[in-house]
């Protein structure tokens, strides 16, 4: 009897618990082959010399499912052999996670994917192996059985498991996936679903899930067209326009066209639509809309991305420059209007308007020209009063100032046609509403304790944060200043006869200068003379390591979380707020603090005043005169 007799009798006792059918007899099978390969070269245990029938074999091809499992038998063999006739080893054997052949060497590949430590390859063969467990107790036992709705039904299960736990299995799914596909064992829509639905919060995929009818709709759309673009063709688009877009430095607009693209290949794959037609596109964009998940700002870039699709399905050139371009849409505006549109766009640059606004008067006219144009309008005559009023309630919004803000830059483009004579009905743009309620929030400050326990921390004594922290609280306390206005501070604004601080406001362009309390100087100066650098770059605030730099604002927002640890909103800009109502709570004249705050008018200033419970209680309303709904009096 040879030496490894007992040792494999015992082998098969344990695979024959967990293992299929099928891959117990291809294990028997191949044993066979390999016990006459050792007996042929008079080889026997240690298994050190057992390899000899793995290396004549290890050109085989994976691509070749019979191959790729006679390969996953072989090595699982060899390892439990090994391990069983007391080789000495640190680590866990993988066969002791119970797998069926197939994800066995999946595990196997995905394990030894590059040059990794002891401690990541423990890791991955923990959540590698959770990932085919779950498989296994749902009845797939080879990789044949995987489908989208395994995968999905697992990607929500993993929902449940801790962020820590949830991230390492999502990285091993996905990583698992493309070994599958490299393999052309799965379609490229499996190496899709975790990255394209998975985020830090969870799984997301509400953009699948569409009725049956709809579904049925799309799949003819995809056959009745002479030429759709096929998944492979949509591929090579992708990876075309994202590269453009980066050889452009558009980082941004590469990651938000490659993500909407990919969900386009899962939602045709998933749904085995075979090809992609512009009305495919549309009725997708339609059902996202329906979806309470996506903002208005999202969906518009699921628009933009398969507006760049469809313009290389109608066999046209993507001019990346020109879509880099403030106003680019204009030049795609139908043709009946677009010459009015041009011409005032380009009065708006000659009279020196900023990038960013000409792209919003861009953004208005288009939108508003396309309105039109959907409703059958082809010269700018027929527009009515009536139909104005009706793209107000079609003109949809996540706030009412937003409204007001395309609206306003609408109507001086209609005055602009009436300039012109370009329309019929005189006063056209007055049918344009540009006035609507505010959006009032409530005014979050902090509380008595928090500000004491600020006080607390900010004094020169102290030692629990830094000096440079100091001087940013205090700067925030003393004088509600914003956080740029923080970190763009200069040493020659500071005047330490006068006490006092000029600033140029970033946001308003205001320029301010407001007297300096004690505090605040003693703070400022305990940082400069002992903790800045010595450097000559003229900012206050400058990184503790070198190369030395200003600091960026969201260094004010770590001071306030590292002082207030508990409070999870407001940022840095409570400060402020705090400052203004503090003021106004300690008699303070509005004119007052307007000029403190450096803000134009008193429109952002008169919400303080709700804060000022001494002054509230001046001018109560008496219950006994007025009713409280219906026939109700207060008695």
């Amino acid at each position: 009897m040879n030496p490894y007799e007992p040792t494999a009798e015992a082998m098969f006792l344990k695979l024959e618990t967990y293992l299929p059918e099928e891959d117990l007899k291809l294990c028997h099978e191949v044993f066979r082959e390999m016990v006459t390969c050792l007996d042929d070269n008079e080889t026997g245990f240690p298994i050190g010399r057992a390899y000899v029938w793995l290396d004549r074999n290890k050109n085989i091809d994976l691509k070749d499912y019979d191959s790729f499992r006679r390969q996953s038998a072989a090595l699982m063999l060899l390892e439990y052999m090994t391990f069983a006739n007391g080789k000495k080893t640190n680590r866990k054997p993988v066969i002791e996670r119970n797998l069926c052949l197939d994800f066995y060497r999946l595990l196997l590949l995905y394990v030894g994917k590059g040059n990794i430590s002891n401690s990541c390859e423990i890791r991955r063969k923990l959540y590698a192996a959770a990932v085919f467990q779950t498989f296994q107790e749902r009845g797939c036992v080879s990789m044949k059985c995987i489908d989208y709705q395994l995968i999905d039904k697992f990607l929500e299960q993993c929902d449940q498991y801790s962020f820590v736990k949830r991230t390492g299995v999502h990285e091993a799914l996905k990583a698992l996936l493309e070994i599958m596909y490299e393999l052309d064992y799965c379609p490229y829509g499996f190496t899709l679903m975790v990255h394209s639905l998975t985020c830090f919060n969870g799984y997301h995929n509400y953009f699948l899930h569409e009725s049956n009818e709809v579904i049925s709709d799309l799949k003819k759309y995809a056959t009745a067209e002479e030429r759709g673009l096929s998944p492979e063709e949509i591929v090579k688009i992708r990876d075309e326009t994202v590269s453009e877009f980066r050889r452009n430095n558009m980082k941004a607009s590469s990651n938000q066209f490659s993500e909407v693209i990919n969900q386009l290949l899962l939602f045709l794959d998933y749904h085995g639509i075979s090809a992609y037609t512009p009305q495919i596109g549309e009725s997708w964009v339609a059902f996202i809309q329906k979806n309470q998940h996506f903002t208005l700002r999202r969906i518009n870039g699921y628009k933009r991305a398969l507006f760049l699709l469809n313009k290389k399905y109608s066999s046209r050139e993507i001019n990346l420059s020109e879509h880099r371009r403030k106003g680019y849409r204009i030049n795609y505006l139908p043709e009946w209007c677009k010459p009015a549109a041009l011409a005032y766009y380009e009065r708006k640059r000659k009279e020196g308007y900023a990038d960013n606004t000409l792209c919003m008067i861009s953004s208005c006219i288009c939108r508003f020209l396309l309105y039109l144009h959907e409703k059958g309008i082809r010269d700018y005559t027929a527009i009515t009063p009536e139909l104005l009023y009706q793209f107000t309630l079609d003109d949809h919004h996540e706030t009412p100032e937003g409204k007001v803000a395309y609206q306003i830059r609408i109507r001086a483009f209609l005055e602009y046609m009436e300039e012109k004579g370009m329309t019929e009905i005189p006063c056209l743009s007055k049918a344009l509403p540009v006035l609507s309620t505010r959006n009032e929030k409530n005014v979050v400050v902090l509380s008595d304790d928090e500000l004491e326990k600020l006080e607390e921390l900010s004094d020169t004594d102290s030692t629990v944060i830094s000096a440079r922290s100091k001087a940013i609280l205090r700067l925030g306390i003393d004088l509600g200043m914003r956080r740029i206005d923080i970190v763009n501070l200069t040493i020659d604004k500071i005047n330490w006869q006068k006490q006092t601080i000029l600033i140029m406001q970033k946001k308003t362009q205001y320029e301010i200068e407001l007297a300096m309390p004690t505090k605040t100087a003693n703070a400022l100066y305990q940082y400069i003379m002992t903790e800045r650098p010595d450097h000559c770059d003229p900012h206050i605030f400058l990184t503790s390591n070198a190369p030395f730099r200003p600091l960026g604002p969201q260094v004010c927002r770590a001071v306030i979380k590292e002082a207030l640890p508990e409070r999870n909103s407001g940022g840095f800009h409570i400060l402020r707020k705090t400052f203004a109502s503090k003021a106004l709570n300690n008699g303070a004249e509005l004119d007052e603090v307007i000029l403190l705050l450096g803000h134009r008018d008193m429109s952002n200033v008169h919400k303080y005043l709700s804060l000022d419970v001494k002054c509230m209680k001046q001018c109560p309303i008496s219950l006994q005169e007025y009713s409280i709904g219906g026939d109700f009096v207060w008695q």
